[in-house]
């Protein structure tokens, strides 16, 4: 049951007489041909003669799968930065401006050489300059050092500033018989030898900071100070013990961390301040991967935004059935189906390279027909090309309820089937050629009968879905 087989040679000679208004179609072959038949024009042997017309595996979606990762990951990245950068714009984040205000001289003494004591008593002034945030301190310490060597240090008391606040607060160091090297020993006479006795210390404070605004508040935050060349006048000579002392000049300012610690800046746990330098290095070093990786993938879209890359287009623009037989068991089917497929390259910068191209027909997602292969070729930007393989199945294996569905089909004047591609293209933008990627494209094509007639006709032209 179905259309009769294609005419013979003798029939082909004389159209007229045959079933068909056009030339005989190409016997069955694993060929393909573009346009109508033509004797003089050569046909594509199919490169796999194995191929099972049975057997089709999908495409892979890996490559979908990884494309689409990469663009959550880059819109999650972008979503952080905006949302940090959005952040800062509403607060406003600025550290906590120091200074040593005043310093007093209980006892101070240079024993040996190697050995120094002292009662120091510092008032620290901290300004808050933020508006929508107030800072809360703990584990409050600081130490006094001269060329780099601890004298004393001691523990302060937490305390809350509230926003746009200036606090003072004191800090008692004291230390007996505290072993230094020669040469502190030996600047700190120097100094007090010259007129105004004015020795140069350094003072530093560690503290963890939480930032607060509402009920919005940040992690804790090691807040690291340092005020440098703090000048206290000793009275005395390079032996005695000084019973008196203070802050020379006005009160000294303070470093501190960068600005952007606030909103970044996270440890979880310190122990002393030497470990806080070993782990502040190990986040920089963070910082900088993390850094590369949003360099990467801002790169990559800005390359997207400027490039726009977009799907090759596919329409269907015609199909003509030559043979359709099923045979009497339902289980077997003969197809010759000439298709006319267009493919366009939307893209303005970028030129696309169908590498492989495999072209076959389906009926309710069982293949009818071996893939034509068509040859490798090019497309230019905004190019369109035009192909017209022929699709062709002898006695291909179908399920007994596909064949009995198709021959109601042809009975009730209509049927549907799909056009398929198959294959490998790269994209080429200006000298770069990327890798393979899997195309594959589906084409709907609804044929009707013409009149009383029992051959099909194309019904209208239609758009193809692609999936690259």
């Amino acid at each position: 049951m179905g259309y009769p087989a294609p005419p013979s040679a003798a029939a082909a000679a004389a159209p007229a007489a045959s079933a068909y208004p056009y030339p005989a179609p190409p016997p069955h072959a694993m060929a393909y041909y573009y346009g109508n038949p033509n004797p003089s024009y050569p046909a594509y042997p199919n490169p796999n003669p194995n191929y099972n017309p049975g057997v089709y595996t999908q495409p892979s979606r890996n490559a979908l799968c990884l494309r689409r990762l990469v663009m959550i990951a880059i819109v999650f990245l972008l979503a952080m930065g905006a949302a940090t950068f959005i952040t800062w714009l509403v607060l406003r984040p600025r550290l906590p401006a120091f200074s040593v205000s005043s310093a007093s001289v209980s006892s101070f003494n240079v024993s040996t050489s190697t050995s120094v004591s002292l009662d120091l008593s510092l008032t620290f002034t901290v300004q808050n300059p933020n508006h929508k945030l107030s800072v809360t301190y703990s584990d409050i310490s600081t130490d006094i050092s001269y060329r780099r060597e601890t004298l004393a240090d001691t523990n302060l008391s937490p305390f809350y500033q509230q926003k746009e606040n200036t606090t003072q607060f004191s800090a008692h160091l004291v230390a007996v018989g505290q072993y230094v090297s020669g040469d502190v020993t030996k600047g700190i006479q120097s100094e007090r030898g010259k007129d105004n006795g004015g020795v140069h210390f350094q003072v530093r404070i560690f503290s963890w900071a939480v930032f607060n605004s509402g009920g919005w508040r940040t992690r804790r935050h090691v807040m690291r100070v340092y005020c440098d060349d703090v000048i206290i006048g000793i009275s005395g000579s390079n032996n005695s013990t000084a019973t008196s002392g203070k802050l020379l000049g006005a009160p000294k300012q303070c470093t501190k961390e960068s600005l952007h610690n606030i909103l970044t800046m996270t440890i979880k746990n310190c122990g002393n301040h030497g470990e806080c330098e070993r782990r502040r290095y190990y986040k920089r070093l963070c910082a900088f991967f993390l850094g590369l990786i949003i360099l990467i993938l801002f790169i990559i879209l800005i390359v997207w935004l400027a490039l726009r890359p977009t799907k090759p287009r596919f329409y269907i623009q015609d199909a003509t059935v030559r043979e359709l037989n099923v045979s009497s068991s339902a289980d077997m089917i003969s197809t010759i189906i000439q298709v006319t497929i267009a493919t366009r390259n939307p893209n303005n910068r970028i030129g696309i390279y169908y590498d492989r191209i495999d072209v076959y027909a389906t009926y309710k997602y069982q293949q009818v027909t071996i893939p034509a292969q068509l040859p490798p070729v090019y497309q230019g930007h905004n190019d369109i090309d035009i192909w017209s393989p022929y699709l062709m199945g002898a006695e291909v294996p179908i399920a007994p309820y596909l064949g009995n569905s198709i021959l109601q089909d042809c009975q009730s004047g209509f049927i549907m089937i799909h056009v398929k591609i198959d294959g490998r293209i790269r994209w080429k933008v200006g000298s770069w050629i990327s890798g393979h990627y899997h195309l594959f494209v589906t084409c709907p094509a609804f044929l009707v009968t013409q009149g009383n007639t029992q051959s099909f006709r194309f019904q209208q032209m239609a758009s193809c879905s692609v999936e690259v």
